[in-house]
């Protein structure tokens, strides 16, 4: 016999967004809702407004360094790329390996670097739930430039999908788009 770690990694993210999903019912007006941490709330395309910023926060995004793009899968990320960001902008950034870590040790690489936010793709429950327990603002959904997507963050023009999630189903994630 042999566990398939894939499939429980898949029933974790299942079980999770379930559980986010119990837990509370969706305030539009509540701050979880408009950080998009609530798998089942939010609002297509949501832009980060500009009283939500900070004037300094560290951001950090999964990063694909062939193409310089956001990762569309969370757990699978190779890298990050971060951010720090001033009185809206980009003021320096590093691209740090994820070590081989997938899923659930990736935050803790965010953790260290006392993350603020996360901008990806896909994002699955369990890793949601992960994210809303840590403190990170989750925005999901983001496709295209890590950098622009940073820049945009920045300047509090940053449209994101807070419903963008991971299904492995198939091998691949689904619903990473940029709406």
């Amino acid at each position: 016999y042999a566990v398939n770690s894939e499939a429980l990694v898949d029933l974790s993210a299942y079980l999770g967004s379930l559980g986010a999903a119990q837990r509370a019912r969706c305030d539009p007006l509540a701050e979880r809702c408009d950080r998009g941490t609530d798998p089942g709330c939010g609002r297509r395309a949501q832009s980060v407004p500009q009283a939500e910023r900070n004037d300094h926060m560290i951001v950090a995004a999964t990063y694909d360094s062939g193409t310089g793009e956001v990762f569309q899968h969370f757990g699978r990320t190779e890298n990050f790329k971060f951010y720090e960001i001033e009185n809206g902008a980009v003021v320096s950034s590093e691209v740090v390996s994820g070590e081989g870590i997938q899923h659930e040790g990736l935050i803790n690489i965010l953790l260290d670097r006392h993350v603020d936010a996360l901008i990806c793709g896909g994002i699955g429950g369990g890793a949601r739930m992960a994210m809303a327990d840590s403190g990170i603002r989750l925005i999901p959904g983001v496709t295209g430039s890590a950098d622009r997507a940073a820049a945009e963050l920045a300047k509090g023009q940053l449209r994101f999908d807070p419903n963008a999630q991971c299904h492995h189903d198939d091998g691949h994630c689904e619903d990473h788009h940029h709406a």
